[in-house]
């Protein structure tokens, strides 16, 4: 008596939408934790321009010239990013790679200026390497699906 182990076209269609479903909810899940990683920023640059955060030392007024510079951009452009990431739109994908850009020159670049800070340089080049992982894995997804349909 041989059994029959083959599984049909319409599983393995099942399992394959699954599958992308999954990773669509981890990418979404992805892209929730980057938005409110911007708004955190956004309210710790706010915060420091307003002389809340470091005793004030980093107010607007009386901040270094390099500081002033720094941080309002980046007040400014890290809502703009979280907005553009939240509703995925390919705002949030450029304005998280400048904000990325900058933060690597203040603290990779130029850490006599603005300190160091592995943490922030960690996480936004892991967040610029994932978001690289997911739009591959969603290429190689949408390719094979065209190759199937004979496109």
């Amino acid at each position: 008596m041989v059994e029959n182990n083959s599984i049909s076209l319409e599983q393995m269609a099942q399992k394959s939408s699954d599958a992308s479903e999954g990773i669509h909810l981890l990418y979404n899940v992805f892209l929730s934790i980057v938005a409110l990683a911007c708004v955190a920023g956004t309210v710790k640059y706010w915060a420091m321009l307003m002389g809340i955060t470091d005793a004030g030392a980093l107010r607007f007024d009386i901040a270094p010239l390099h500081w002033r510079l720094a941080a309002t951009t980046l007040a400014l452009l890290l809502p703009l990013t979280a907005l553009g990431v939240w509703f995925q739109t390919a705002f949030g994908l450029w304005g998280w790679i400048l904000v990325t850009f900058i933060q690597y020159l203040m603290h990779a670049v130029l850490p006599q200026w603005y300190g160091e800070d592995p943490f922030n340089l960690l996480f936004s080049g892991s967040v610029v390497i994932l978001f690289l992982v997911f739009q591959t894995i969603f290429y190689l997804k949408e390719r094979k699906r065209l190759q199937e349909e004979g496109l």
